[in-house]
């Protein structure tokens, strides 16, 4: 599936204080952030059932092998923990546009800088 529609999606799946969140959607207004929950109660059926092939940010420290492959638009993974070895790295270096952060601690002025 081809998203040519300008969404711009950034995907929460990690524990966000809902404050956070909020600064980042103010911050940073040309994207959408959603969290799994948001997706899951989303009454769009297309973000629903195929919300990987509109997310290009993914806030998270766990991403599957498989869940790459449907995320063609992924361009950045950011890790709130330090441990990496949750991430598929070797599909993430054969994809070679994708890029890897990590922080210590869950920070919204870090992830949005």
């Amino acid at each position: 599936m081809d998203n040519d529609d300008g969404m711009n999606i950034v995907l929460i799946r990690q524990s966000m204080a809902q404050q956070d969140l909020d600064e980042l959607r103010r911050e940073f207004p040309q994207y959408e952030f959603f969290t799994m929950s948001e997706i899951e109660a989303t009454p769009l059926a297309i973000l629903k059932a195929h919300y990987w092939d509109f997310v290009e940010i993914l806030f998270a420290e766990t991403l599957s092998p498989q869940e790459l492959v449907q995320a063609h638009r992924l361009r950045w993974v950011h890790s709130p923990k330090p441990h990496t070895y949750l991430l598929p790295f070797k599909e993430i270096q054969s994809q070679g546009n994708l890029v890897v952060t990590i922080t210590k601690e869950v920070n919204a002025r870090q992830i949005a800088e």
